[in-house]
């Protein structure tokens, strides 16, 4: 991704914010932010996010710069890879709630063979 210094505004997040920002869960940020620091947000075109103070960060294609009342969001699209990872757990997520059903109805069916033969053995 090239782009001009200029062009990238810097954030320090928290490690439990990067890990959602980075991953696609929260692409936003929220900030209060010096009026200098406004000014180059206003010049911005991507944000590079860091994770506390490590080397580790990401850089994103900002979408949308919202300021509400003293806050500015600060939005992006999450990248392809982050999207490909969250739909992945989506479909874990759902193989194994379908898992979960099958067990499930696997015990109603044993139960219910059970109740029948309480049930015959109670008519005797």
């Amino acid at each position: 991704m090239k782009t001009k210094p200029d062009e990238v505004i810097e954030f320090i997040s928290t490690f439990e914010m990067y890990e959602k920002e980075e991953s696609g869960k929260k692409p936003n940020t929220v900030r209060i932010i010096t009026f200098a620091k406004e000014q180059k947000l206003k010049e911005a075109t991507h944000i590079r996010i860091r994770k506390g103070y490590t080397k580790h960060f990401f850089i994103r294609k900002i979408t949308d710069k919202t300021k509400w009342r003293n806050d500015w969001i600060i939005s992006w699209n999450p990248n392809e890879q982050a999207i490909k990872k969250l739909e992945q757990e989506k479909d874990k997520e759902i193989k194994e709630l379908k898992e979960q059903q099958i067990q499930l109805l696997n015990n109603l069916i044993i139960r219910d063979k059970e109740l029948k033969e309480l049930r015959e053995k109670c008519q005797k």
